[in-house]
């Protein structure tokens, strides 16, 4: 079996799916820079191979920072807006 968890709403959230070693899995835990799930922070995931357990993480960032960047950059102003909603 694995084990994903994750947080929805404050709460830790767990989905399991079957552990065939010969069937391949893709996780996705989503985006570093610009997000679409309204949670600006950066996302990722750590697979325990030992355990078969998939754990989903956010952490915040240098928020300002990275706007700032893509100002500096003359990038469209809607890419540093959209980060700060997480859209």
């Amino acid at each position: 079996m694995v084990v994903l968890t994750f947080m929805e709403n404050l709460k830790r959230r767990f989905i399991v799916v079957d552990d065939d070693k010969d069937v391949r899995y893709l996780v996705n835990p989503g985006s570093v820079g610009q997000p679409r799930d309204g949670d600006w922070r950066a996302a990722f995931a750590i697979f325990d191979s030992d355990k078969w357990i998939v754990t989903f993480q956010r952490v915040p960032y240098n928020l300002k920072s990275a706007q700032d960047r893509i100002f500096a950059a003359n990038l469209p102003q809607r890419l540093a807006t959209r980060l700060a909603a997480g859209r």
